[in-house]
This record gives C-alpha cells, structure tokens and sequence, in this order.
C-alpha cells in the first residue's frame, strides 16, 4: 500500500486487554478481540503448566462500580464444556498445586532398595519389607515404624518382626509412615584390642565383648615380635564394666602362647634395651663431626678423634678436656675434668700414654682463642684511602680505624656517617664522629668496630630539602596559581631546596622558603631526616607551643596535612555560661603572655 503526502495513518487504542496471572506458560497482558474468549487467552500463553491446579481459575472483573469475583473450574473450559467471555480489565488467575505429596511409605536403613513407595493397593509392612528386600545383616528382631500425628508429632511404634512372621499376621501402614531397619553390628558390645611396641605392624581390632583371642593369635595378625623384643612384656587390661579400674599383667611372650586376651586389652612388647643400661660416651668442640656412641672399652682417645672426623683448624691440641662421671653417694652425680694434649696425628703425648676412656666420658676440644680467620672492615666514602682493613686481635676503636685510613678528607660530614653491622642482624649504629674524633677510645662516643662493619662517611652537603606538601608552596602550586615554567629552582618531585642557613629551626626554614604552613597543615607533624637516617619529630613544649627540631646540613624537612575530623559524637550537655564565667580571668591574664613568648621563640 503506497502512502502518499499528508496521508493519515490511525491506529485504534486497544479495546480488550486482560491480564493473565499465575500458572501458564507465558503469564503477562493481552489484547483480544470481542469474540475471544478464556480458552482463546490461556493457548496465546502457551498453555498451563504441568503443576497447575485443574479445578480453580478465577476472573476479577469491575461490575457496577465494584470488584467482583468469579470462579470457574479449569478443567471444564478447558474441555469447552464451560466458555467463559472476558472484558477489558479482566484479571484471570490460575494457582499451582501446593499439596505436598502424601499418599507414600518410607523406609531406611538395613534394606538393598531404601526409598519411598506407593502401597494405596496394599498398605502393610509386610508388602514394603518384600519390595525393599531385607539386608543378610539386617536386625529382624525389632523394626520401629514412625508414624506422623496429626499435630505434628512422632509416634514410635515397635514391631517385632520375627514373631509377626511366624504368626503370618498383616501390620497396617498409614501413609507418611517411616520404617526403620537397623544392622545387627548397631547392637554389638564391642572394645578394641591393641598389640603395641616391638612388633611389626601395631595391631588394633574390634572384638565383641563375649569374645577372646590366645596371645600367640594376637602376635601372628601383628606380624609376629621383632628379633630385638624382649621375652618379657604386659598386658594393661581395663575393665569394660568399670573403665577406671585397670590391671597390670605380665606375660612371657615364649611360654604363655596360651594366655586369653579380652576385648579392650592393651598387650606392650619391649626392646631387649628397656631392661639394659648400656653407658654412652661423647665428643665435640672443634671437631668435624660431633657424635655421641656406645661405651666400648677398646676405644681410645685416638680412635675416638678419627671417629669424628678429625680437627677443625682452629682446635687447640694442647687444651682437650675429658669430664668423667662420678658418683658420690648421698651427694648425687660430679664431673672430674681431666686435661690432656695430643700431637697432629691425634695420638696422645707421653706423659698421658696410660689414660684410658670410661663410661659416660664427654670429650671437648677447645678452640684456639680469637680465632677469627675473617676479621676485615670496609670503610667507605670521604676517608683517604677507604676499602677493606683487617682488624687485629685487640679492641680497634672508630678512631683509630679511620686513622688506619689515613684521616677523614677535608669534605667529611662527621655529623651524618653511618655505620652496618652485620653481627648478629644488629642493622645500623647511630655514630657521631664529631664525639668520636675528639673523644678517641671513650667508649660512650668511639664505639668499638666488629668483624663484618661498613662505615660510610658522606660528603659534606651544606644544602636543605623541604617537601612543600601541606606548606603554603605547596598549596599555591596545587591550584596552578605559580606556573611549572616559573616555578622555583631545583624543584623536583615536589621539594625544594635552598642553601643551609645555620642552625634554625624546622618552622624558620618553612617559614622563610616555602611561604609559612599551609592552612590545614599539622604543625606537631613537622620532621626533620637527616642523611644517615636519623629522624627529629616535633615536640609540645610549654603551653601551646611547638618545639620544632633543629636543622642540620643535608636534612630533609617534611610535614603533612591535619587527619581529617572524625564523626561528632553524642555529648552531655555543657553549661557553656559557667564554663565561660570560670575561664575568663584566667584567658585574660594568658594572653598577653602567650603573644609575648611566641614572638620571642624563633
């Protein structure tokens, strides 16, 4: 169909819509035609659902003004016995099945097919016990059948199954109805038997309470007693009745193959060892190998320094120390030490040729005293000749290490050396070379230099950092109101730096080359990092005031913006007039003399 200028296209408003609810396929509104009816809406749904209740459709419809309710059975629309007109507006319903399913037994346990079944054509016991087919091990002699009241509660019904079949008699079933058939091993006494110690594999085993097992049986399901047990061993038995009343009986693993273990007996075999004292000696120091063996009176001081490997190279062969066993009686155990001295092919000196090892001995090796193969310093940076040195037997003190190292260099910075020691982890040593130097071999200032110390010592840098965050700089360069191409020399990563105008203090600095604190700087959060790392916070001094840290050479100044304020809590209420009335005088009489000091700190 062709359209052609100022045509008019009319599209009528719909004349018939119904909304359609519940269980079909594709609830939603509908636009029908007036010849349309109910069964027309539900096949445009797709039809209902399979769990749709057959004898329930509802239609709310306006009449007279009001909301009416009809209802019709869906089955009959739905064959076309019933027709059921619609109007605009109409809202139809259709409800799902909401019984649950009822008309079933149930049964668990000791059976080979456990489940629900249906028994409407015969409900007994003995009808589901032939569908589910009892276990070989089920116990026959009482099934429990749980039997749902109708107030919710559990009936529990004992059938003595055993006797009902001998009497043939028919046990009804109600549905719903749950049956229970347990194993006979639900019913058994049992405790465990255990075979421990020397034996091949540790034994552990149920036995019913009626039932015992011969000691040379118990020992064959172990694997049998290692070659090492001893003839001697003990049952721990418990009473099964009385747990806390407990035997111990000894049995001979070769004469008493007959004796009866019962359930819950504990038979412990022993190593021959356990009833042996058998003395051990030692040796150790600065061996190769440490050990510790069986006393052997053929052993020898000799053999003995073989056995462990031989002598490290910082042993003393003229301090070998032998500390012997004695007893005294009344008075415990004491050490007789015993010294001798050996050559370098670990064979006694003559005058010790008669000494013979005993029981219990424990030999040491001594080491060489200080004996340190490695005992070197590194010294780096503004020093003459810095590298390694080796450091001698006695104390060197810093000093004389950098003295060693021809003297510091005219460019040293004595106030920011550093000092690593790797002893022990320790990390690094806060130093003042300043002290140091003019206080040679004190030990409160020089401090005394350890195997494996790196000294560095910078030069001299007569320049200060400011990081201009949280300072007035700052926040002008934030808002772009200084240009990057005018911004201040030096500047990088957001510090500045400026030439070292003597000991002032942290806010001077700030005050005179960052423009003064920002306004929502924290002044308490001003630090002062010096080149070695040591860091000087800010401290509150008298009243109100701040002690800002004094600036040194190199020092990095740094300060942040005040923590953002936390949620106002619920607060008593104050009396603000009497606080006011007690605190007048005494912010009058403070106020001069607050003003007064803070023009006299910096």
């Amino acid at each position: 169909f062709d359209l052609q200028h100022n045509d008019i296209i009319y599209v009528p408003v719909a004349q018939k819509v119904v909304d359609l609810r519940g269980a079909v396929k594709r609830p939603k509104r509908y636009e029908l035609t007036p010849q349309e009816d109910l069964t027309d809406l539900i096949s445009y749904a797709g039809g209902i659902n399979y769990d749709t209740y057959p004898n329930y459709v509802q239609v709310e419809r306006i009449e007279d003004g009001e909301w009416k309710l009809r209802e019709w059975e869906l089955h009959r629309v739905m064959s076309g016995e019933v027709t059921v007109e619609l109007q605009d507006g109409d809202i139809v319903r259709l409800r799902q099945v909401e019984k649950e399913l009822e008309q079933f037994v149930e049964i668990e346990g000791s059976v080979f097919y456990d489940g629900r079944y249906d028994l409407r054509e015969q409900p007994t016991l003995n009808r589901l016990l032939d569908r589910a087919e009892l276990r070989p091990q089920a116990m026959t002699e009482l099934i429990f059948i749980e039997r749902i009241q109708p107030d919710e509660s559990v009936r529990i019904i004992p059938v003595a199954w055993d006797e009902v079949q001998d009497t043939e008699e028919e046990v009804p079933l109600e549905p719903r109805d749950l049956v229970r058939v347990f194993d006979q091993e639900r019913y058994r006494s049992l405790a465990t038997l255990r075979v421990i110690g020397d034996v091949r594999d540790t034994l552990e085993r149920e036995l019913p309470y009626d039932e015992s097992i011969s000691l040379s049986h118990a020992l064959a399901l172990a694997g049998g007693a290692q070659p090492t047990a001893a003839e001697i061993a003990y049952v721990v038995r418990t009473d099964l009745m009385n747990p806390e009343v407990v035997e111990h009986l000894p049995v001979n693993l070769v004469q008493d193959w007959d004796f009866q273990l019962q359930p819950g007996d504990e038979l412990r075999v022993y190593e021959q060892s356990t009833y042996t004292n058998i003395p051990q000696i030692s040796i150790q120091g600065a061996v190769n190998d440490p050990f510790s063996t069986q006393f052997d009176s053929g052993l020898n001081i000799s053999d003995l320094l073989k056995m462990a490997g031989g002598f490290t190279e910082a042993a003393e062969l003229s301090r070998i120390d032998i500390f012997r066993l004695r007893l005294e009686p009344g008075q415990g155990t004491r050490f007789d030490r015993i010294r001798l001295e050996v050559d370098e092919e670990m064979q006694l000196l003559p005058e010790h040729e008669d000494f013979a090892l005993m029981p219990y001995d424990q030999v040491v090796v001594r080491q060489i005293p200080m004996f340190e193969p490695d005992r070197s310093v590194q010294i780096n940076g503004e020093v003459m000749y810095p590298g390694s040195y080796l450091l001698e037997s006695r104390r060197v003190y810093l000093s004389e290490l950098i003295n060693e190292a021809g003297g510091l260099t005219e460019k040293a910075d004595l106030r920011h050396a550093t000092l690593i020691r790797s002893y022990e982890d320790t990390g690094p040593v806060g130093i003042n070379l300043e002290d140091a130097m003019s206080s040679r071999r004190a030990e409160r200032h020089d401090p005394i230099v350890m195997a494996g110390d790196v000294i560095t010592i910078p030069e001299y840098h007569n320049t200060v950092s400011i990081r201009i965050r949280a300072t007035r700089l700052g926040e002008l360069e934030t808002r772009d109101v200084i240009p990057e191409d005018e911004f201040v020399p030096d500047a990088q990563d957001d510090v500045v730096t400026f030439i070292y105008q003597g000991p002032r203090s942290a806010r001077w600095y700030i005050e005179n080359y960052a423009g003064g604190f920002a306004r929502d700087a924290d002044k308490r959060s001003v630090t002062v990092t010096k080149r070695n790392g040591q860091v000087k916070g800010t401290k509150r001094r008298l009243l109100l005031f701040n002690n800002y840290p004094t600036v040194t050479p190199g020092s990095t100044i740094s300060l942040a913006y005040e923590p953002p304020p936390e949620p106002a809590e619920e607060e008593d209420t104050v009396d603000w007039d009497r606080v006011y009335q007690r605190s007048l005088s005494a912010t009058t009489t403070l106020l001069s003399f607050l003003v007064l000091i803070d023009r006299l700190m910096d």
